[in-house]
């Protein structure tokens, strides 16, 4: 069996809420703030897997339009089937992207929302920094970046082994390089709004809004 995230595409959700009940479903939904329902918000999604907050999103905001990009095609097609049950008008919202982050083009100043949940954690240090650099530079002045994922900093040995355990799980099926939660080092630009933490700080959301300048 090929090693990629197709593998989890169909059980993601399954596997998720076995290991970690809905904390990272109410990680996830902490981002909803970034969007106001009254006005016309265009948005890049990083690695938004099934979909599923991307469907809540357009759901609840009916003049966002996001762009999804993920290297899984099978991850977008899930995500795509889930938001085509909502209708035509929130399909015609959403563009799946098939595409490695790392080398798709982002245009400057282009979205109001940029989301990187559970995203990052795939990437060494210096490939989530480099990405970091370039969402920021993605967003317009005021813009936001929605940010959710796990957490070594609250230093617990049960932490530690759980991120070591996810690691090794996922190594095994899916092309993910990475074998520790890389250290990100944020964007002067992108200035802490709103920060939630789940078990015990194992699993954090923030809110961090772009500088005007």
């Amino acid at each position: 069996m090929m090693r990629s995230f197709d593998n989890l595409a169909s059980v993601y959700s399954i596997l998720e809420r076995t290991l970690f009940w809905n904390q990272l479903e109410r990680a996830r939904a902490h981002g909803l703030q970034a969007f106001d329902p009254e006005t016309t918000q265009r948005a890049l999604a990083l690695g938004d897997g099934d979909g599923r907050f991307s469907a809540i999103a357009l759901k609840r905001n009916p003049r966002l339009r996001i762009d999804s990009v993920d290297s899984s095609p099978a991850m977008l097609n899930q995500a795509t089937k889930r938001i085509e049950q909502l209708g035509p008008d929130v399909r015609n919202r959403f563009q799946p992207i098939q595409a490695d982050a790392r080398e798709h083009s982002f245009e400057r100043n282009d979205y109001d929302v940029v989301v990187a949940q559970f995203f990052l954690d795939c990437f060494s240090s210096e490939d989530a920094n480099r990405l970091l650099e370039r969402a920021g530079k993605a967003l317009r002045p005021e813009g936001t970046l929605v940010y959710a994922d796990f957490t070594a900093r609250s230093g617990k040995r049960l932490h530690r082994w759980i991120v070591k355990l996810l690691y090794s799980l996922f190594r095994l099926t899916t092309d993910i390089e990475s074998r520790t939660l890389p250290k990100l080092a944020w964007p002067y630009s992108l200035k802490l709004d709103k920060e939630k933490r789940w078990n015990e700080g194992l699993i954090v959301s923030e809110i961090r809004r772009k500088r005007a300048s």
